[in-house]
């Protein structure tokens, strides 16, 4: 059996690793096809820009995490569903790779909201635009705007904060709804003012109710008129499914996610599968599309994988299972909000069980150990310093989250 991955992100690490066995014996043979040929992993994100954790440590090569696997360092341009072929465009030019099983796990990218966050912001999902923000927080600046206020934005305004307190730097949360880290409310609201709290002790100055209007090579415009000087914009409002060409005739949500079964095959093609930010793979309890964030896609990548060997072997293929197991973020060193089969903690057993957990699922055991030591000079370094204590100058609360 031929099987050809589109992407190398999670799904397609964790599908291999699910399929080793198979692959070893010769029964699969496997065709991985991604620009640059490395896996980004997007767990230890605030850590690398709060200059806890080197960059490289997010990076790793495909040919270490799928050594069988036939790697082509190309993109996509064309599927032929009906040949089962694919067009690749490589630097050397064009070629084409036949398949019996198509494995579409390209991911998502940045929404392009809001206007001119293209040209004139940041990115902390892709790879080249995390890069160049990553540089750029190492050049003079003195203002920050991040745009969205979910756990992502919430995390990065802390790790930026924390790496720079003292110096001055005024960094800004704008989120359009009406309450801070919306995926914490309204069960756990505690949670939610935990984190709300951390961000006024850094001084971060929190907006809600309002949207960006425009974003300009000097500042932000928003919805209500006001205008926030900047000489960085980082967006965390959103994501969208990468489009992969030829397929856009298969089924689709309204959000662009691939219509999928509860076996992680694409709607009325049973030899095309999905999973990750791509596919909306029901929820085993509600029915609803799974999360779309690393430890889903994980989940989705190994079902996948173990999905494609039973077929071989003329099984039936299992549904997809995983229930969840909660959420985390890190808010600086010894900081930390999560809640775990619907329990909720903070602090540092919340930030230390974030760690682990995190440094479990890397997916290359010699990025997880050095990550291990990194973090551990960082605590010691960190925890050495002072508290950062409310500043009342740039410290608002809101008010949504003041009622329990």
């Amino acid at each position: 059996m031929r099987v050809l991955f589109v992407g190398g992100g999670y799904v397609t690490v964790w599908a291999h690793r699910a399929m080793r066995r198979a692959i070893r014996r010769g029964d699969v043979t496997t065709t991985v096809v991604a620009p640059g040929l490395t896996h980004r992993f997007h767990g230890f994100t605030g850590e690398v820009l709060g200059d806890l954790l080197p960059p490289r440590r997010l990076v790793t090569d495909l040919a270490e995490l799928c050594p069988a696997a036939t790697l082509v360092d190309g993109t996509v341009t064309a599927v032929d569903l009906e040949r089962r072929r694919a067009t690749v465009r490589t630097a050397d030019g064009v070629t084409e790779v036949e398949y019996d099983q198509l494995v579409l796990a390209a991911g998502s990218s940045d929404s392009r909201t809001p206007p001119g966050i293209g040209a004139h912001g940041y990115s902390a999902k892709d790879p080249a635009g995390f890069a160049l923000l990553h540089r750029r927080l190492a050049q003079p600046w003195r203002d920050l705007v991040v745009v969205g206020g979910g756990l992502a934005g919430a995390e990065l305004c802390a790790a930026i904060a924390e790496r720079f307190r003292d110096d001055g730097r005024r960094i800004q949360l704008v989120h359009s709804g009406p309450a801070l880290v919306p995926e914490l409310l309204p069960r756990y609201r505690g949670l939610a003012r935990y984190v709300h709290r951390q961000l006024d002790r850094y001084g971060v100055r929190v907006r809600t109710g309002t949207a960006v209007r425009e974003v300009g090579p000097t500042g932000v415009a928003l919805a209500d008129g006001t205008l926030l000087p900047a000489d960085l914009v980082v967006s965390t409002s959103g994501q969208r499914p990468v489009a992969v060409p030829g397929t856009e005739q298969l089924p689709r949500l309204p959000d662009g996610r691939l219509r999928v079964d509860a076996f992680l095959r694409v709607a009325g093609r049973p030899e095309v599968w999905s999973g990750g930010d791509l596919a909306a793979v029901p929820h085993i309890a509600s029915g609803r599309p799974s999360p779309a964030n690393a430890l889903w896609a994980i989940k989705h990548g190994g079902r996948l994988g173990r999905n494609l060997v039973r077929q071989l072997r003329g099984r039936t293929p299992r549904r997809f299972g995983y229930p969840g197991l909660g959420r985390s973020a890190c808010l600086g060193v010894g900081k930390g909000a999560a809640h775990l089969y619907g329990v909720p903690f903070t602090g540092w057993l919340a930030w230390f069980t974030r760690a682990v957990f995190f440094l479990a699922y890397m997916p290359s055991r010699r990025q997880a150990r050095a990550a291990a030591g990194e973090l551990l000079t960082a605590v010691r370094t960190r925890h050495r310093r002072p508290s950062p204590s409310t500043n009342p100058s740039t410290a608002t609360s809101d008010p949504s989250l003041e009622q329990a």
